[in-house]
């Protein structure tokens, strides 16, 4: 119940209502996709758990969405802080790490951008919603906090350009950096350990083997080719080309699948991913998929010369594929009907199983950090391969056209991967931070074999 002069209004805004005003309004004028409303409303659950010590699906009238209450210290546990002082006290590890500039920056954008979207819900609402002198109250409020947290992200804007003008790791990457010399001779091990579960396939599925060849699967295809983005793996699934239809991709929600040609020969096809332009499109329907557009990524997986030059090997990831298909029609039949490459097993005690369920991009998210925490200690996301394999790439003084063949296949342009990934030649950070005045080397991790691989 908030209360303001003589009126007593109960305003407690719910989480759709904030949703639906953020796809009526947008300071740009551009309808917001569902994925952008979800990835603000995710912000704004953390800033009212920072604030409130709770997580809720009722936002109040919003008037506690300030700068000056973010910067306070946190009240909920596992919520890392936006600014140095705002943590959980007596939070430890990562919990207590202040998020990145850029990421902070972003947070701060969406708070004002659910700022600006009630605001105008609230000009709009008629008379009897409001007191008239309650309604100003809250515009003013809104209005001010929206001010104060423009002026934060220009600041930290200039922060974080500052950084990337010297290609300097953040504090994020800094704790996470492994060289990709070492993701590869990692992935070596992967490759042995899938090659004996297809000498020796089971019979039956047993959920936690099946996982743990999917997630091999998973690590191979972010690293034997160059990685794309994270989530660019969510629902794909394996498609004869005499299939390869747009009816066919919608019934199983798989923009994005490998392609199995007639001579056998896969190409892996990307119809949505981050920078693809679709919602630049007129009629831009998020939620229809499409094919073969304008901005559809094709990469064969066969032989290809700067793949080779750069000890990448897309013919020896066709041949896992082949014979990861193979095994899981063999073991799950008309449980996977659509054959998702990367799906959920979930069998109910005293039920007969059903069919298997896609994996969704948190899903993958948890599947990676999962595999290369067990292979070389470090919590490494798709974005985070992308950073070290540019990184190495670059180093190797690669020509034009070498750079341009890999940034067609990471999906982005030659210019992002020059700037925003690569971190130039650069010892390791965590090397130097491990080394002392005398120059004594980070210890060595343990060696990953096939004998104590656990992923």
């Amino acid at each position: 119940m908030t209360k303001y002069g003589s009126h007593e209004t109960p305003v407690d805004i719910m989480q759709e209502e904030i949703e639906q005003l953020l796809g009526k309004h947008s300071q740009k004028g551009n309808p917001r996709t569902p994925d952008t409303i979800q990835t603000v409303m995710c912000s704004l659950g953390h800033a009212y758990a920072r604030v409130h010590g709770e997580k809720n699906s009722c936002f109040g009238d919003l008037t506690w969405l300030t700068l000056e209450n973010l910067k306070l210290p946190g009240k909920y546990p596992t919520a890392r802080p936006l600014f140095e002082g705002a943590g959980y006290p007596g939070a430890t590890g990562t919990r207590a790490l202040t998020l990145e500039p850029e990421t902070v920056r972003k947070n701060l954008v969406a708070f004002r951008a659910v700022l600006h979207a009630v605001g105008e819900g609230t000009k709009a609402a008629p008379a009897d919603v409001f007191e008239e002198a309650y309604r100003q109250f809250l515009l003013d409020s809104y209005r001010k906090a929206y001010i104060d947290l423009g002026r934060e992200v220009h600041a930290l804007y200039d922060v974080e350009q500052k950084r990337l003008a010297t290609r300097e790791p953040s504090k994020r990457q800094q704790s996470k950096w492994v060289s990709w010399p070492e993701v590869r001779r990692a992935t070596k091990v992967v490759c042995k350990s899938l090659e004996q579960a297809f000498a020796h396939p089971p019979i039956v599925t047993q959920i936690h083997e099946n996982k743990r060849v999917q997630r091999s699967l998973q690590w191979c295809m972010y690293v034997m080719v160059p990685p794309v983005r994270g989530g660019d793996h969510a629902g794909m699934r394996f498609v004869d080309e005499k299939n390869e239809n747009v009816e066919t991709l919608r019934e199983s929600g798989s923009p994005n699948y490998i392609l199995v040609k007639e001579d056998g020969t896969m190409e892996m096809v990307y119809n949505e991913y981050k920078t693809d332009r679709r919602a630049m499109v007129d009629d831009y329907d998020p939620g229809t998929i499409h094919i073969n557009h304008g901005a559809t990524v094709r990469l064969p997986l066969v032989e290809n010369e700067t793949l080779t030059k750069y000890r990448f090997d897309p013919v020896k990831l066709a041949k896992l594929l082949t014979h990861y298909r193979q095994m899981q029609k063999n073991l799950l039949g008309e449980r996977n009907p659509y054959e998702y490459i990367f799906f959920d097993l979930k069998n109910a005690k005293n039920e007969t199983p059903g069919p298997v369920q896609k994996a969704l991009p948190p899903t993958l998210t948890a599947r990676m950090t999962r595999v290369s925490d067990r292979l070389m200690d470090r919590a490494v996301g798709a974005s985070m391969l992308r950073t070290v394999c540019i990184s190495w790439f670059n180093s190797k003084q690669p020509t034009m056209e070498e750079r341009e063949a890999l940034a067609r296949w990471m999906m982005h342009k030659v210019q992002m991967q020059l700037g925003t990934y690569s971190k130039g030649t650069m010892v390791p950070p965590q090397v130097k931070r491990a080394a002392g005045e005398d120059g004594a080397p980070e210890p060595k991790r343990k060696r990953v074999t096939l004998e104590n691989l656990r992923i």
